[in-house]
């Protein structure tokens, strides 16, 4: 899939009759600079720190030096209490 594409199904799932009656983020996690139009696409954009070069950090929400399933799994967590908070609703992942 190019990078191109990948910026096209995040825009997509955002722009469907069905996020107009529900909420719908998205979060994409990256790791290469070819993938900047997918993180500028998404609501919340993690980049992993590799050899392709610092645009790809410079273009996300959060930035790690590599990946931990913890980090991830925390930014998850405050995404979803974020939704909580300023929405009233409580959010079910299945």
């Amino acid at each position: 899939m190019s990078p191109k594409q990948k910026a096209l199904v995040v825009n997509w799932s955002t722009s469907q009759d069905l996020a107009k009656t529900i909420l719908i983020l998205t979060c994409v996690i990256s790791d290469g600079a070819n993938n900047i139009s997918m993180i500028q696409a998404a609501e919340v954009g993690i980049s992993i720190s590799s050899e392709e070069g610092i645009q790809a950090i410079n273009s996300s929400n959060y930035a790690m030096a590599q990946f931990h399933q913890r980090v991830v799994s925390a930014v998850y967590e405050c995404m979803i209490q974020i939704i909580e908070d300023t929405t009233g609703m409580y959010i079910w992942m299945g």
